[in-house]
This record gives C-alpha cells, sequence and structure tokens, in this order.
C-alpha cells in the first residue's frame, strides 16, 4: 500500500522574505501498491517482463537478422498504411488507377483494425502494385504527351 501526503506551506511570508520554510505535511489518501512492470494484474502481465523474449541487442535492426522482421520471418504487427502514397498517385499520375489504388489502400487499415496482420500484409502488396502502376502509368502519359507537344508543327512554328 502506498500513501499519499499533501504538504502545504504555513507561512508564505516568511519564504519569500529568504526564511526558512515552514511546511505543513497532512495525509490525502492510502491507496494499493504501485504495478510493476512484469506484474500479473488480471491475467494480464503488464508492460514487458525482463528476460521474457530474451536479451535483445541495440545493434540489430528489423531489417537485418535480429527480432522481429528479419528476412526469414514474418513481423507480427499491424502494417502501414500506404493511403498517402495512394492519394498522391491518383492527384499527382493517373486519377483513375488511384482510384483504385485509394481503395486497395484502405483495405489494409480494415484488415489491421480485424487484428488479420498476414491478410493485411498481403492488402499492403496489393495496393503498392495499384500505386506502383498508378505512378507508371501517369509517367508514360506524361512521356508521350511531351513527345506530341515537342514534335507537332505548332511546336516547331513557335521557336
Amino acid at each position: 500500500m502506498t500513501t499519499v501526503v499533501q504538504a502545504t506551506m504555513v507561512d508564505p511570508a516568511i519564504a519569500q522574505g529568504g526564511g526558512q520554510r515552514v511546511v505543513q505535511a497532512s495525509h490525502v489518501q492510502q491507496g494499493p501498491a504501485p504495478i510493476v512492470m512484469g506484474q500479473v494484474v488480471q491475467g494480464q502481465v503488464v508492460g514487458n517482463p525482463v528476460g521474457a523474449m530474451g536479451p535483445q541487442p541495440m545493434y540489430m535492426s528489423a531489417y537485418g537478422a535480429g527480432f522481429g522482421g528479419g528476412y526469414g520471418e514474418e513481423p507480427s504487427g499491424p502494417v502501414d498504411q500506404p493511403i498517402c502514397a495512394a492519394l498522391l498517385a491518383c492527384v499527382c499520375c493517373c486519377p483513375c488507377l488511384g482510384i483504385v489504388a485509394i481503395c486497395k489502400a484502405t483495405e489494409v487499415g480494415r484488415a489491421n483494425s480485424l487484428g488479420d496482420f498476414a491478410l493485411a500484409r498481403k492488402k499492403r502488396k496489393e495496393a503498392m502494385i495499384w500505386i506502383y502502376a498508378t505512378m507508371a502509368v501517369g509517367f508514360v502519359i506524361y512521356a508521350l504527351n511531351m513527345i506530341v507537344r515537342l514534335t507537332s508543327p505548332e511546336a516547331s512554328q513557335a521557336t
């Protein structure tokens, strides 16, 4: 059990004048014992108990060998939603394919909210394929537009 104590200054004028501070302490409440990381509360372990996952060296990264997300194993958490990339590709490159990319990116969020992270990873791969396709088609259309404009008779007369 922990005890909470409230301290109040008895004479603030003395403290402002540079004298000794006189404080009066009063007992406010007595609460439950603090919860320590690793302690079991209502059947759940609080925090990450020491030694539960073994020692984790600081130099290991998620992209190489190490804990969680190495080359041979799938990460086991929620997947990032590529909605920003889908919106950018839709606005800047090709709106027709971009709408499909946005729909695929929102499916990632739905799978994450359901807790189905394997499905979320699969949906993210599909969304990224649509995003890349949107960007590629947009760049091809832009390049063809530039070629047509540069080779047209009006462009040669203007220069």
